[in-house]
């Protein structure tokens, strides 16, 4: 068990370093530097929110799914929706540091789906984030990331409201279409091409939340 202190030089000043203590000793572990051409976290910007700076801006999540848990650090504050992105530090057991994911914090803003051992991205679009790109990516135990699902949902008639919803999954080196779905602005979404069994699990009406 990890405890992180983050370090501000000054109220007006960015995030400069990320301390890793042993909980049960306090012993520092590990001091990260934070890369500040990647980062804008400014300690009055942050102080001004009720919530803590952990629930906003650090999270220990496992990205890798090795049964350690990773260091996640929100790359801005405050900011847009749909624009949020993260640096992600896998835990490498050997070394006993965290290190730097290049691949993984290059997603925009992956979560974790630890039953499913996959990673999930969203893009929102137009139409109230009715439009959107969603990616479902496997990622080995070094944190690389593979895409093996991509969910389009553009519109479809802009005065009904409805929207058609691609989903491709891979087979071998590609993705392949696997359904076509109606979404409709009212009532369930519908197949239009696929197998149910296949299409089913994408057969939902909410926008997914980023």
């Amino acid at each position: 068990m990890h405890t992180f202190v983050l370090k501000w030089p000054s109220a007006d000043a960015n995030l400069q370093t990320i301390d890793v203590l042993v909980s049960s000793s306090g012993t520092l572990l590990q001091t990260i530097q934070v890369p500040q051409d990647q980062v804008k976290l400014l300690w009055q910007d942050i102080d001004q929110s009720k919530d803590t700076i952990k629930d906003k801006i650090l999270e220990s999540e496992d990205y890798n799914f090795d049964r350690f848990a990773d260091l996640r650090l929100t790359e801005a504050w405050p900011y847009k929706v749909g624009e949020k992105k993260y640096l992600i530090w896998l835990f490498d057991e050997t070394l006993n540091q965290y290190v730097l994911s290049k691949p993984l914090s290059a997603l925009g803003a992956p979560q974790p789906e630890p039953k499913a051992r996959h990673l999930k991205t969203i893009e929102l679009g137009a139409f109230g984030g009715g439009e959107y790109v969603e990616r479902i990516y496997s990622v080995d135990t070094a944190g690389n990331p593979t895409v093996v699902a991509r969910i389009t949902q553009k519109v479809l008639s802009r005065e009904r409201l409805t929207f058609t919803r691609e989903v491709r999954t891979r087979v071998g080196k590609y993705l392949q279409r696997a359904c076509r779905i109606f979404v409709p602005a009212e009532g369930v979404p519908v197949i239009t091409w696929g197998r149910k069994r296949t299409c089913a699990p994408y057969l939902i009406k909410d926008i997914p939340d980023r």
